[in-house]
């Protein structure tokens, strides 16, 4: 029983020394996957039946699969092993295989679970007593029922810090053919895959600072092996820095910026998407969230049979083009269509329909305030608005590219209001 009170006491410590290490993230990671190896200490009464109470020491390894975020399948391998258990001075070597459902609860600095599995135990060099003699190994059933407590490290690695099972088995030993054992253990876990679950028993300081987050794409189909832009925008606390983690049930996107590029090179055709999780760098408690989905298109099939080429379109002159397609301007840090933008779309869009040899190029752009990387965001936010409008007046999608110049084109440079309006705009640009 001492070997027991200093093994819990050595998990007290444990759990206490890894307080300050453990990660702060507002909502909980649950893991696909989870494998799980460490120290294991048997408080046991097996056979021979003559035995006193004793205690083996060993380890385990351990995999759980999760199917609900609060439910895993779960396998266990445990061996320990003692010396001298008797009078008669034989060791004892145990092992259990078992398997069965776990049950988790999922916090943003601790996991807690609670599994029942059953399996086989294998005992050997020892003595078990049989009708007529005895001999140094013996096979049974085993059942275990328990569950302990996993602090987390990070998102891939967490420390068991304690786990108590009950152990039973139905090794012979001449009296009974049952033994009742309580099973300790402690380790670490390493964690693969997974998504961001709800947190829980959190109180948010979000009331005293605010984030929000809005994402856009800058197609919505794009063809198998190209890519596509994706942006966020966020709205943080004024003097608040924001940090980025991307991802998508195409492939992790690792990069920390508010515009990433997504490669569509090997993914089958199919609907996907990309989550943005933003957290303010001064207090990752506030987060947000925002998610984008795009379609991945088969490349189209191989032309038909040359045709005689129709009469090409006369080019269309500049200053015609700009006569009907005028720029649109905005308002600051804004990307909303204004009523008198509204209807000179409309004109631009019947020129447009009217000429289908045009392709376009939409250029959003911003004035000189702001972070350069914010305003990037900004001008393609205000292109694709542009885009949006022209789209749903039934100009094809395929005629209209964007692309964001940010404050890195100005076309006036006076420290004025009539200076930035003019350089809030959307421009339009016939590609070659």
């Amino acid at each position: 029983m001492n070997r027991t009170i200093w093994m819990l006491a050595l998990m007290s410590v444990m759990t206490t020394a890894v307080k300050g290490q453990v990660r702060t993230d507002p909502t909980p990671f649950i893991p696909r996957t989870s494998v799980a190896v460490g120290y294991s200490l048997l408080n046991a009464n097996a056979p021979p039946g003559n035995s006193e109470g004793f205690h083996a020491q060993g380890g385990f390894a351990s995999v759980a699969v999760r199917t609900k975020d609060w439910l895993s399948v779960a396998g266990e391998v445990n061996g320990v092993r003692a010396t001298k258990i008797s009078t008669y001075g034989q060791n004892l070597t145990l092992l259990t295989y078992t398997a069965g459902p776990r049950f988790s609860l999922h916090q943003r600095r601790m996991s807690e679970f609670a599994q029942a599995m059953f399996g086989a135990a294998q005992a050997r060099d020892s003595y078990f007593p049989t009708a007529t003699s005895y001999t140094t190994s013996a096979n049974s059933f085993a059942l275990t029922l328990g569950g302990g407590w996993d602090i987390e490290l990070s998102h891939h690695f967490a420390l068991r810090a304690f786990q108590a099972q009950y152990l039973h088995t139905a090794l012979p030993n001449a009296v009974n053919g049952s033994q009742n054992q309580l099973l300790l253990g402690a380790g670490i876990v390493a964690k693969f895959g997974g998504h961001y679950g709800t947190a829980r028993g959190m109180v948010s300081n979000a009331t005293k600072k605010r984030l929000s987050i809005t994402c856009s794409a800058s197609v919505r189909n794009v063809l198998a092996g190209e890519s596509l832009e994706v942006a966020a925008i966020t709205r943080p606390s004024e003097g608040e820095d924001v940090e980025f983690v991307w991802t998508s049930n195409a492939g992790v996107l690792s990069r920390n910026t508010p515009v990433i590029s997504v490669e569509t090179t090997g993914l089958a055709p199919g609907q996907y998407h990309v989550t943005a999780h933003a957290e303010l760098v001064q207090d990752n408690s506030v987060v947000a969230t925002c998610e984008v989905p795009f379609r991945v298109v088969a490349p189209p099939p191989p032309p038909p049979a040359p045709v005689p080429a129709p009469t090409p379109a006369p080019p269309v002159e500049e200053s015609v083009f700009h006569d009907h397609v005028k720029d649109v301007y905005f308002d600051y840090d804004k990307w909303a269509i204004k009523p008198e933008a509204a209807n000179s779309l409309a004109e631009a869009a019947v020129y447009l329909k009217d000429h289908p040899q045009l392709r376009i190029l939409l250029g959003g752009f911003s004035d000189e305030r702001g972070s350069t990387s914010y305003n990037i965001t900004l001008g393609l936010k205000r292109a694709n608005a542009v885009r949006d409008v022209l789209v749903n007046a039934g100009v094809p999608e395929d005629r209209l590219a964007v692309v964001s110049y940010g404050k890195g084109v100005q076309v006036c440079t006076k420290p004025a209001e009539s200076c930035y309006h003019r350089n809030r705009r959307t421009a339009f640009q016939i590609q070659p």
